[in-house]
């Protein structure tokens, strides 16, 4: 049986648009939590996260004009209100660059089912295919009954992988692991590719319904300007563009 704040806090989390999470057992990793023993696991899929940081952002553009990153601001405060006082036995763990302690996310989102490893490097979750981030977990002393791994291979087995036809510098291959080199030198400036976001991960046949829009691409690659189109003009002027 699910516990109560595990259920309150996902229904608060969905919401606002993290609405997928399941249940890992909590790595060994006592500097974020001793004795913990289960990790709850969210993640949002497709663009419903995005379109509520958007409506947060038009009713308080001066707030989030004021951050250094609007988007991570916006998911760390809808995480916080989630379990606003959370006792000594959980401690919440954001997934964001520069997020203390560290934690191997993708290990966590595939032990809770959350998708299957894929050719892009991404997980692949069964609707929202490559299109899920996960953006938080919970770890708690709670004992708690894993909702996964997921079971089988997955979608890219068999799959014709026209994800990696479609990678212009070969970061994507049918036969060999995701090689991150070659697609950051391709999105680095001077080149800054795949300007309306990566073109293998908008070729998988698995969930495109959840695409993210070239905008939400851009933010998210730290395209120059991109901030500024997401807040208001005199916002973005205020905050420097």
């Amino acid at each position: 049986m699910t516990p109560p704040w595990v259920e309150s806090a996902a229904a608060r989390l969905g919401a606002v648009g993290i609405g997928l999470w399941g249940i890992a057992p909590a790595p060994r990793e006592p500097a974020v939590l001793p004795g913990a023993r289960s990790a709850v696991v969210f993640a949002s899929g497709g663009p419903a996260l995005w379109d509520a940081f958007r409506a947060a952002v038009a009713r308080d553009p001066a707030f989030y004009a004021a951050q250094p990153d609007p988007f991570d601001t916006f998911v760390a405060s809808a995480v916080a209100a989630a379990d606003p006082s959370p006792p000594p036995g959980r401690r919440w763990v954001l997934s964001a660059i520069g997020a203390t302690p560290f934690v191997d996310f993708r290990a966590l989102g595939l032990a809770a089912g959350l998708g299957w490893p894929s050719r892009l490097g991404l997980l692949l979750h069964p609707e929202a295919g490559p299109w899920i981030a996960l953006r938080a977990a919970v770890f708690t002393v709670e004992a708690l009954s894993p909702s996964g791994p997921r079971p089988g291979p997955g979608p890219c087995v068999g799959c014709p992988a026209p994800c990696a036809a479609a990678c212009p510098v070969g970061a994507v291959s049918a036969a060999a692991p995701f090689d991150i080199g070659p697609c950051l030198a391709h999105l680095a400036p001077p080149v800054s590719g795949c300007p309306a976001g990566c073109a293998a991960r908008r070729a998988c046949p698995v969930g495109s319904a959840f695409a993210y829009s070239a905008l939400q691409h851009a933010y998210h690659d730290g395209r120059p300007g991109a901030r500024a189109v997401v807040l208001p003009p005199d916002a973005a002027a205020t905050a420097g563009g």
